[in-house]
């Protein structure tokens, strides 16, 4: 047998602080005030064994709370606890029958064991509630005398560490369910639903290979919250007076995970009106070289009013196409490629890709490219054409993968991480996050958070380490057949 610590061990709330609830239930309840009634009657039942019934009876007889107000709260209060809640998937997945779950709360016995359901657990357990048994001791008293020997699991030091083992209990200490570091970072400079978004998905995250998991966590805390952002800055340009766009053109392959955040967010919080938005089958090669029926597509999809989105570039490929199809949209890249060496010779071939287009970073700033398409990569090979199949039809005509079984298992699970932020960033919590804080900030506060993550995704060797040969000689062959080196 085990034991487990219930909150921010195996559960965890989307709102991090349990205060946050109380705030919830007033806003829901439209009592002013109720939040800090709320927090006065737990305050006043400290030291003591209590219920959630008992702190809602004392709002009623030493706080002015109507009868009526109070059970319908209460009500309110569970119903937010049970949307708030998410798994701590690594260590949800430890659980075994026959385990005991232990936790210091208010909350009912039952709905513990409906938050732990509703969260994913699906082993046979024993709870034990209490308002103080672990913090005061009682507990772990209690336990010690019965001479079982197990190990308990927890994030808290003293309720979960200290105290079981001043009982003769051995005690494993993990706290997972704080903000990390950048979690933090996002939170204080306003991003507010980014940063949550962030946290759960780094939470859901069990993968027992440790690459795979590693990968995942760069994802999650990394990539996400820039594509994120990204997309609420390509928001604001394409819905602006100035910038009036009706079509989003998402390059492959780099923009795969983007374009289905853009969507989500789009969704989420009803933003971007009317605007269209599509894969847009493209590559170096395709733009630089396509067949008139790539020409045809690319007339087909985009105008002026068009907006072609990529994460890194320098222009050129696009430069170079626009002159082809005779067409020019608008141009948005996440990171514009400004000074390259590696790229001298691509310029001096093919133009200095002088475009008028929008950034949020570039090479200028000592940001380099290859971590973030890593972070980007999808199992299909580059796009080096289209097929005219009539009707308006194209089809894409692409490379075969160049990827291992065992690089395309873990660009798999990095995909993953994208479905669940995408069901995250639809979640209407967290949406409600995204409208109410994020939405709302600008191009500075956006280019001033994003640069430090991606310096973070920079120093990420792993990156490299995984996939850094693969892409870099596909890179080398791309250069080459365009004769742009060896």
């Amino acid at each position: 047998m085990q034991s487990f610590d219930v909150f921010d061990t195996l559960i965890a709330r989307k709102c991090i602080w349990p205060q946050t609830i109380f705030s919830l239930v007033e806003q829901r309840i439209g009592s002013p005030g109720f939040a800090s009634l709320r927090m006065k009657a737990e305050a006043g039942l400290q030291g003591t064994e209590h219920t959630l019934d008992d702190i809602y009876r004392r709002m009623v007889s030493d706080c002015g709370v109507g009868r009526e107000l109070a059970d319908h709260a209460r009500s309110v209060e569970l119903a937010a606890e049970m949307e708030n809640v998410i798994p701590i998937a690594a260590q949800l997945q430890l659980v075994r029958d026959g385990d005991l779950l232990i936790s210091d709360t208010p909350l009912p016995t039952e709905f513990l064991a409906m938050l732990l359901e509703r969260a994913g657990l699906r082993r046979t357990v024993s709870i034990w509630r209490s308002a103080r048994g672990k913090s005061g001791g009682e507990t772990w008293r209690t336990l010690a005398a019965t001479g079982l020997e197990f190990t308990h699991h927890g994030d808290n030091p003293h309720s979960d560490g200290a105290a079981p083992r001043q009982h003769g209990i051995r005690a494993e200490v993990i706290a997972m369910a704080a903000p990390t570091e950048v979690e933090q970072f996002l939170l204080q400079r306003g991003w507010t639903g980014t940063a949550l978004i962030a946290r759960a998905l780094r939470l859901g995250i069990a993968e027992r290979d440790e690459t795979a998991a590693n990968l995942c966590q760069l994802q999650a805390g990394i990539n996400v919250p820039i594509l994120l952002i990204a997309s609420m800055q390509l928001v604001q340009l394409a819905t602006s007076a100035k910038s009036a766009a009706d079509r989003l053109l998402f390059s492959s392959r780099d923009c795969h995970a983007w374009l289905r955040l853009f969507r989500s967010l789009s969704r989420a919080t009803n933003t971007g009106g009317s605007l269209g938005c599509e894969y847009f089958y493209t590559s170096r090669v395709a733009r630089l070289s396509g067949s008139p029926a790539y020409l045809r597509y690319f007339g087909a999809i985009a105008s002026p009013r068009s907006v072609v989105v990529d994460l890194c570039g320098t222009g050129v490929s696009l430069a170079g196409l626009y002159a082809r199809a005779g067409v020019v949209p608008q141009t948005f890249l996440l990171h514009r490629i400004t000074m390259d060496s590696a790229h001298d010779s691509y310029r001096q071939r093919f133009g200095g890709g002088d475009l008028t287009l929008h950034r949020l970073l570039d090479s200028g700033q000592g940001l380099g490219n290859v971590s973030m398409e890593i972070l980007n990569l999808v199992n299909h090979g580059m796009v080096t054409d289209v097929v005219d199949a009539g009707g308006a039809r194209f089809i894409p005509r692409c490379g075969d993968s160049n990827f291992s079984l065992e690089q395309a298992h873990w660009i798999d699970r990095m995909s993953e991480v994208i479905d669940r932020a995408c069901m995250l960033i639809e979640d209407p919590l967290l949406a409600q996050q995204l409208r109410m804080q994020d939405l709302h900030l600008g191009s500075p506060q956006a280019q001033q958070t994003l640069a430090p993550l991606w310096q973070i995704a920079d120093r990420a060797e792993l990156l490299t380490r995984c996939f850094g040969s693969t892409c870099f000689e596909e890179n080398r062959r791309v250069m080459a057949g365009l004769g742009c080196g060896s």
